[in-house]
């Protein structure tokens, strides 16, 4: 993504483009997930049926991260822990993005402006949803 910020002329702009980027967010965020199993996989030495029995009954990111952490304590591919940790938190990055967005609930406050205020989350302030905001999500 440029660094140029955009304009939008209208809410529904604003809305649609914030919807595609969530989707966007899931999609990379399923995509660490399947590096992160692949990891799993191959520092557990499993059959690839049982790896992914244990590693997909887990659904928490944070979860899963200790699975392949201990998994790694134990196994014959020590030498990989910061190649894996950097994976480790990447993951972490992606999915906090995408749980930010998938967990908020959008107002229309006026013509011209936009804001999510996370329901989970009572002491998070009321965001408003602008240009750099939505642009910022994909940096890193």
């Amino acid at each position: 993504m440029t660094n140029k910020i955009r304009e939008f002329k209208t809410n529904e702009e604003k809305m649609e483009t914030l919807f595609s980027l969530t989707g966007k967010l899931i999609s990379n965020a399923s995509t660490c997930d399947a590096v992160l199993f692949s990891v799993f996989y191959v520092i557990s030495e499993c059959k690839k049926e049982i790896a992914q029995a244990i590693y997909y009954a887990i659904e928490s990111l944070p979860a899963k991260v200790n699975l392949v952490r201990r998994t790694l304590k134990v196994s014959n591919y020590k030498e990989y822990t910061k190649l894996i940790e950097r994976i480790i938190t990447a993951n972490q990055k992606v999915h906090n993005k995408r749980n930010e967005l998938s967990h908020i609930l959008l107002r229309v406050v006026d013509q011209n402006e936009v804001v999510a205020q996370n329901p989970k989350n009572q002491e998070q302030s009321i965001k408003r949803i602008t240009s750099r905001y939505l642009d910022n999500l994909f940096k890193e």
